[in-house]
């Protein structure tokens, strides 16, 4: 693991804790593994950042950028918009959906849920943050989780 992706980790663990949001860290990984640019290889927290949090969002808080402070900006907004679209969702697919699509869902990635899915039971999201978020090494709710996201359909 890179120390670009362990100080995401870190930041990541502690922004869900402040937020005092009971949200999977491991949906939040795979969902920073969909949303992040790259540079050079490795994630990057440039322009709309790790979560690419828009200014539509109405939760663009902070500067963001590669910067400890930068990071941890991007992943309170990310995770106040997840905790905004929680609100009204019936399920944690739902969230997940909507943070990419809106509250309408029928904006953004048809798919999204499932390639969040698809980047946590690839390998990716445990190769990036490690070991314990590798597939084989989910604890059987993890797993529950992951399907319900790949299984997930949004309203037509």
């Amino acid at each position: 693991m890179t120390k670009r992706n362990r100080d995401i980790l870190k930041k990541a663990k502690q922004a869900l804790k402040d937020a005092k949001f009971d949200f999977p860290l491991l949906v939040l990984l795979g969902m920073i593994k969909q949303e992040a640019p790259r540079q050079n290889g490795q994630l990057s927290n440039t322009g709309d950042g790790l979560m690419q949090v828009t200014l539509d969002s109405g939760n663009r808080g902070g500067q963001y950028g590669n910067t400890n402070r930068g990071i941890m900006n991007n992943l309170i907004d990310g995770i106040k918009t997840l905790q905004g679209f929680a609100r009204g969702s019936t399920s944690l697919a739902m969230t997940v959906s909507r943070y990419n699509g809106g509250n309408a869902e029928k904006m953004g990635d048809q798919k999204y849920t499932q390639n969040v899915a698809a980047r946590i039971n690839s390998g990716e999201v445990g190769r990036n943050f490690g070991k314990e978020f590798s597939p084989e090494k989910l604890s059987e709710e993890d797993k529950k989780i992951v399907k319900a996201l790949d299984d997930y359909k949004r309203p037509k």
